[in-house]
């Protein structure tokens, strides 16, 4: 039997967790993803990595076992009456193996069918809680003191706890929950390739007419199985954290292994085409993303290659693809880029302009104020005639020593500076309006703050105006 034949021998489906380095750290698990926020009973999460830390040194391979578990809606179809929550509980488990993989199942319960079941957290929840519990007090144990830690937890203890949970839910899966639970067998390899196969149920039919149908959902529970194992692996680095191309599974074909191998590469390979699209259209679109996923589907190859599944020339025609689709994705945003450098060049150009603009008015009513305020102060001081009497002035200084009068000439100002900007309005209408409607928008509250500073101090200097002693 071939190499790669006998790694994917008893699985389904495969899928790829991103892991660039080609070893994922088993450690590293959380549920930071995978939580809703329920304030019933029994909706808390459990997550736990567990290694014995104080065992003898040895050159041979640790154990490591992992728990998590968590509620997660996995609604993924409409649903305008709201007729389901679609919130399920996934328990799953894991140990570490010496080849570097992670062999485990994982089961899959609907919430609702839990809390149909008196004994469900008594012999399921419960457990788990108290064996994280335990955990937990080990790992603070040894960050305390790592050479003597004032708890100790046994492998073999953990592994026996964690069988009798794993047992007492079989147990409900074949009586009060009879073809309600899937039981979903996987392996992950060190280099992120998931294998998933999710057990016959008992009471399941054999009969052809539902052999589709049984398929098919033996795939969604694989596809969920894969994503939620991914969402505890993973952290989102070079896409959304909704993105599914990545967290996609694919039926094994056991004939021909390397077909298989090829659609995980296809998927990125979308995913990259995508991005490139929204970089032409001059969407949003990171350019960490791009070479992100040039990283992922080059690491992808390499776990292909290296489990056998893909052959080293397929391997290496896939890489000069994705060189060339970075080279081709570098000319295009070379262009984006300067098309964003020249947007950018003339928003602050038109910011610059509007500047100006509030400024000048700023200042020339406050040039107004100071002149008219301080003449008419000046004119109307005792003695102050004697200086323009028998000149073209005088005339001028009986006008504007009335206020009534002084009114008529701010009214004649003001309307004289109306004229003036409805000029400009008809002459040059997209600079007066448009401009200042479009550096508004931007924005808005440091915008509205510059306003606010102009007007103040066009203001201040009016009252400074007005306040000249007579």
């Amino acid at each position: 039997m071939d190499e790669n034949q006998k790694i994917i021998k008893g699985y389904q489906h495969i899928g790829w967790i991103p892991c660039v380095l080609g070893s994922l750290d088993f450690s590293r698990v959380n549920t930071k993803q995978l939580c809703t926020e329920l304030s019933e009973p029994h909706t808390k999460s459990q997550c736990f990595s567990y290694i014995n830390e104080h065992s003898i040194p040895t050159t041979g391979h640790r154990t490591r076992c992992n728990l998590v578990s968590s509620i997660y809606d996995w609604k993924d179809r409409r649903d305008e009456k709201n007729e389901y929550d679609g919130l399920f509980r996934f328990i799953t488990f894991g140990e570490t193996q010496s080849d570097g993989s992670l062999i485990g199942e994982a089961f899959l319960v609907l919430h609702d069918d839990i809390k149909q079941v008196a004994n469900f957290p008594k012999e399921v929840l419960e457990p788990m809680n108290a064996l994280e519990q335990e955990v937990l007090s080990y790992q603070q144990a040894l960050k305390e003191n790592q050479y003597s830690p004032s708890v100790e937890l046994d492998l073999g203890e953990v592994q026996k706890k964690i069988e009798r949970i794993k047992v007492a839910i079989k147990h409900i899966a074949n009586n009060e929950l009879l073809e309600r639970v899937f039981n979903i067998k996987y392996r992950i390899l060190s280099n992120g390739l998931t294998l998933l196969r999710t057990e016959d149920w008992l009471g399941q039919s054999n009969s052809p007419e539902y052999k589709n149908a049984i398929e098919r959902t033996k795939y969604i529970a694989d596809k969920q199985c894969f994503i939620y194992l991914k969402y505890s692996l993973h952290r989102h680095k070079h896409h959304n954290g909704q993105e599914d191309r990545l967290t996609s599974v694919h039926r094994i074909n056991e004939e021909a292994p390397s077909q298989t191998a090829l659609k995980l590469v296809e998927d990125l390979n979308r995913s990259i085409i995508e991005i490139k699209e929204r970089e032409i259209e001059n969407l949003d679109s990171p350019d960490h993303h791009l070479q992100g996923f040039i990283s992922y589907a080059k690491s992808l190859l390499n776990s292909l290659e290296l489990t056998k599944l893909l052959s080293e020339e397929e391997a290496g025609n896939k890489r000069q693809y994705l060189d060339n689709m970075f080279g081709s994705w570098m000319s295009v945003a070379s262009r984006s880029e300067k098309r964003k450098a020249q947007k950018q060049d003339k928003e602050e150009k038109d910011s610059k302009g509007i500047v100006e603009f509030f400024q000048a008015i700023s200042i020339l009513v406050a040039t107004l104020s100071l002149i008219i305020h301080t003449s008419f102060r000046f004119f109307t001081t005792e003695g102050a005639d004697v200086l323009i009497n028998g000149t073209i002035y005088e005339n001028v200084s009986l006008y504007i020593s009335s206020s009534t009068k002084i009114l008529d000439v701010l009214a004649i100002l003001f309307l004289l500076v109306v004229l003036m900007v409805s000029g400009w309005i008809i002459w040059q209408p997209h600079g007066i309006v448009r401009r200042p409607i479009r550096w508004a928008r931007r924005d808005f509250g440091k915008k509205a703050m510059f306003i606010l500073r102009s007007v103040l101090i066009a203001l201040l200097i009016f009252t400074i105006g007005v306040s000249i002693p007579s």
